[in-house]
C-alpha cells in the first residue's frame, strides 16, 4: 500500500505563497495608510499649536496674524491633498483586500480537493487492508483444514 500523495501539492504551495504575498502587500498598504493619517494629524496639531501660541501673546502684530492666516490656508490645502491621497489609497486597499480574498479562496479550493482526494485514498486503503485481512484469514483457514 503506497502512502497518500497529492498530485497538486506544488500548485497548493504556490497558491499559499501567492496568498502570503498578497497579504504582505495589504499589510504594507495598511502601514502606509497609518503613516498618511499620522502625517495629517501632525499637520493639524502643528497648526493648532501655532495658533494657540500666537493667540496667547499679549501684543499681537498684524503680520503675525497674516502669517497665521497664510499658514492656515497652506494647512487646508495640504489637508485636502492628503484627504484625496487617503481616498485613493483606501480604494487601492479595497482592491488589494479583494485580491487577498481571491488568493485565500484559491488556497481553500485546493485544500478541499486535497482533503477529498485523501478521503478517497483512505477508502481505497481501508478496502485494500480488508482484502488483505480476508485473504490472510482464508489462507489460515485453509492451512488449518488441510
Amino acid at each position: 500500500m503506497k502512502a497518500f500523495r497529492f498530485n497538486l501539492a506544488r500548485v497548493l504551495d504556490l497558491r499559499e505563497s501567492e496568498a502570503k504575498a498578497e497579504e504582505s502587500k495589504l499589510e504594507q498598504m495598511y502601514a502606509m495608510r497609518a503613516r498618511m493619517e499620522a502625517e495629517r494629524d501632525a499637520l493639524i496639531n502643528g497648526f493648532e499649536r501655532m495658533a494657540v501660541a500666537i493667540k496667547s501673546q499679549q501684543a499681537l502684530q498684524p503680520s503675525e496674524l497674516m502669517a497665521l492666516d497664510r499658514y492656515k490656508a497652506r494647512v487646508e490645502r495640504e489637508k485636502t491633498e492628503l484627504a484625496a491621497r487617503l481616498r485613493a489609497h483606501e480604494e487601492a486597499i479595497g482592491k488589494q483586500r479583494a485580491r487577498v480574498v481571491e488568493a485565500r479562496a484559491r488556497v481553500r479550493l485546493l485544500e478541499k480537493l486535497r482533503e477529498k482526494r485523501k478521503a478517497e485514498w483512505q477508502v481505497g486503503a481501508d478496502r485494500e487492508m480488508e482484502e488483505l485481512a480476508a485473504d490472510f484469514s482464508a489462507a489460515q483457514w485453509l492451512r488449518e483444514r488441510g
